[in-house]
């Protein structure tokens, strides 16, 4: 009788350390996955301050660019010598020779 009650006693005491290691191993478990749901909530939070920059960045060039235009359509030829604009010499015919295949600096051979 004293065998049963001692396997009983052995098995209640592994259930017991069971019991324990597994709210152990739930408790870290549960505090990684608000660590790591934390800091995914941060890096959202920091990633929606660039995108804003990003879209008044975009806007500003916009409006940039649609003056930019409206001032190039304004210039005329006149208005160009007027701000010292002049007009460039026509570009000599220039002549490549064939390209080389060679991995060097100076291109020498195949």
């Amino acid at each position: 009788m004293t065998a049963v009650i001692s396997k009983a006693a052995v098995l209640e005491h592994l259930l017991k350390r069971l019991a324990a290691a597994s709210a152990a191993v739930i408790a870290v478990s549960a505090f990684l996955y608000g660590a790591f749901l934390l800091v995914a909530v941060l890096h959202t939070a920091t990633r929606a301050k660039p995108e804003a920059a990003i879209e008044t960045l975009s806007a500003e060039l916009g409006t940039l660019q649609s003056r930019y235009l409206a001032e190039t359509q304004t210039l005329t030829p006149q208005r160009a010598k007027e701000l010292g604009f002049v007009v460039p010499e026509p570009a000599a015919l220039v002549y490549a020779s064939e390209p080389s295949r060679a991995l060097s600096f100076t291109n020498g051979g195949y």
